[in-house]
């Protein structure tokens, strides 16, 4: 946009097919995104795919309860925020949904004009003007097509309730090109009746990871020498939801073998054991990190003890 290029509707179509699916893949999955904006879209041009990125304040709904996406605080960039959210500044108020899908609109606008709908020289006036004025289209060239113009007009209903939705998306007519190529099917949603998410033998291998924790302390015992604890384990996402079936009993009995639990760890990460010394130290010597007060206590077998701190 700053380069002020004109997209071509053809490109511009590959775009916005990419974002619908992948926004309504998040509402199935129970998630919205808060932050739509052009700044949010990536487009690999080898694969030819849009993505949508930065979840950092996306917020979670129930997808399958009437109402459940039912938000009282706002977040995002002003220029994005639907007429709803503006009123729901006095305790109002909005579906997460229809918010996204006016985010949506207001970038595909953008895409077009390189401008947003609306524009005002501080925030108060500028969430008025969205929550009172009507969108305006400024003069195009060249004029972006009829069906073009209708998929922006649509998305950017002031009604929540009279605003495209994503089923709607699937039958329009400038990202389907009239029917003759409708959108892939739609992906399953992350979440079951449950809400549990059920995972399959290798995703569950690839979430283990072998790692090699280092923790070296510098403990004297007559020298200098630098003792080295290592400990080599692997762990396991704790957190994650095995369906029912996805694992026989010996191949689950083998994965919970290698969970370490959390005092397991930490003994293990801070075991710190008396430091023994095959070499008998001189009468009257006393060792490094020991109190000058005394002679060093000496046992019978000739081996002395020092007792090093963590």
């Amino acid at each position: 946009m700053a380069q002020k290029r004109v997209v071509p509707e053809p490109e511009l179509r590959g775009w916005v097919r990419g974002l619908v699916l992948g926004l309504e893949h998040l509402h199935l999955s129970g998630v919205c995104h808060r932050d739509i904006k052009p700044e949010n879209f990536l487009w690999e041009p080898s694969t030819k795919q849009a993505k949508l990125a930065d979840f950092g304040i996306s917020g979670f709904f129930r997808a399958t309860s009437l109402g459940g996406d039912f938000f009282d605080a706002t977040s995002g960039s002003l220029m994005f925020f639907a007429p709803e959210m503006c009123r729901s500044l006095k305790g109002a108020g909005y579906s997460g949904r229809a918010a996204d899908l006016w985010a949506m609109g207001v970038s595909i606008f953008m895409w077009i004009y390189w401008v947003t709908p609306y524009t005002a020289s501080n925030p108060p006036d500028l969430l008025k003007s969205i929550a009172e004025n009507p969108v305006v289209f400024p003069p195009k060239t060249p004029t972006p097509s009829t069906e073009l113009l209708a998929l922006v007009r649509g998305l950017l209903e002031k009604s929540p309730q009279q605003r495209s939705q994503i089923r709607h998306l699937r039958r329009d007519a400038f990202l389907t090109r009239g029917g003759a190529d409708p959108l892939d099917t739609a992906l399953p949603a992350h979440n079951a009746k449950d809400g549990n998410v059920a995972v399959s033998k290798s995703e569950l291998r690839s979430a283990i990871q072998r790692i090699r924790a280092l923790n070296k302390s510098s403990l004297s015992c007559g020298t200098d020498e630098e003792v080295d604890y290592s400990l080599d384990y692997e762990l396991v996402a704790r957190n994650s939801t095995v369906s029912k079936g996805a694992l026989d009993d010996a191949e689950q009995e083998r994965m919970a073998s290698m969970v370490l639990t959390k005092e397991e760890t930490k003994e293990k990460s801070f075991e710190r054991t008396t430091v023994e010394s095959r070499e008998p130290l001189a009468t009257g010597e006393v060792a490094k990190g020991e109190a000058a007060a005394g002679p060093t206590p000496r046992r019978e077998d000739g081996v002395n003890t020092v007792k090093v701190s963590a």
